[in-house]
């Protein structure tokens, strides 16, 4: 099973991968697509997350029929929620083709932190240059040398640079608000789309950025 989001303007896809042990039992007769919309889904997951209730045990289960999706969410102690959304055919957009990352500059942390310290570094900057040379990592102003975020600690053996948008990069660094990955990783494309990774557990999410126009 395989989740994908798309942002309206299409610059920002999510895709988010569940592993064979996120699931206590999993079926599937026939492959196929399903598509709704991503406030209506995040509406019935929220139940799930509320702060009253804590650290109380949760269970799920997802139901695809022809026409709709239908997810029971327990929660232990407080209750279960039962939602059908509708499948919404014409919303049902294919990300465009994936750019080959296989020769991409990338770095590797254990810090799954880094962007949201860059965001905190560069709060005047609505693009954010990521520049890998010399062994350092480096995010800038497009626009200006002198304003730039250099991580401690932070090498690369790649060598690339790009710009990518600021709002793309808050939305990729939201998860670690809710989860903690094991693993993260930045690919960028020279002058083109940037790519972040996060691993967990149970799963691998990724994000692919489209590269923002470099301002005059």
């Amino acid at each position: 099973m395989k989740t994908e989001a798309i942002s309206k303007n299409r610059s920002l896809i999510g895709r988010l991968e569940p592993k064979a042990n996120a699931w206590t039992e999993y079926e599937c007769d026939t492959e196929g697509a399903f598509c709704v919309f991503s406030k209506d889904l995040s509406d019935v997951l929220s139940f799930a997350t509320l702060t009253r209730h804590g650290e109380s045990p949760v269970e799920s289960e997802w139901r695809f029929e022809q026409n709709s999706l239908r997810i029971k969410i327990t929660v232990q102690g407080w209750g279960k929620l039962n939602r059908v959304l509708r499948h919404i055919p014409d919303a049902l957009l294919p990300p465009p083709p994936e750019p080959n990352f296989e020769r991409a500059a990338r770095i590797a942390s254990g810090s799954p932190e880094l962007l949201r310290e860059v965001q905190d570094a560069l709060v005047a900057s609505e693009l954010i240059k990521v520049l890998l040379s010399e062994g350092k990592v480096t995010f800038l102003h497009p626009a200006s040398q002198d304003d730039w975020y250099e991580p401690s600690g932070l090498v690369t053996a790649s060598q690339g640079q790009t710009i990518l948008d600021r709002s793309s990069l808050d939305v990729a660094s939201k998860i670690i608000d809710h989860a903690q990955p094991s693993e993260f990783e930045l690919a960028i494309l020279d002058w083109g789309f940037g790519r972040i990774r996060y691993e967990f557990p149970n799963a691998s999410l990724s994000y692919l950025l489209a590269a923002a126009i470099e301002p005059e």
